[in-house]
């Protein structure tokens, strides 16, 4: 369906968009991918816009907590599913 370049693109913003997402966190970067093929596949291939509409879909999932990072604060990180919580 998409040649060798377009599928190194693809993995390119979807690995930029998702940077701060655990890949633990199959859920959202699986939600994240499908909105950029489903861009792909109607001829929206460029870097730019794959990348919009990437971070369109992450601003779409709700947030939820994670854990504590090494400095002992807490950052959100978006969910497949449950309620928009901002870190305390």
């Amino acid at each position: 369906m998409f040649d060798a370049q377009t599928i190194a693109r693809l993995r390119a913003v979807l690995d930029e968009v998702c940077a701060g997402i655990p890949r633990q966190e199959t859920a959202a970067r699986t939600h994240v991918a499908s909105k950029i093929l489903e861009a792909a596949s109607r001829g929206d291939t460029s870097a730019a816009r794959l990348k919009q509409v990437g971070q369109q879909a992450l601003r779409a999932l709700p947030m939820r907590r994670h854990p504590p990072d090494a400095a002992g604060g807490r950052r959100p990180v978006p969910a497949a599913n449950g309620p928009t919580r901002q870190p305390s």
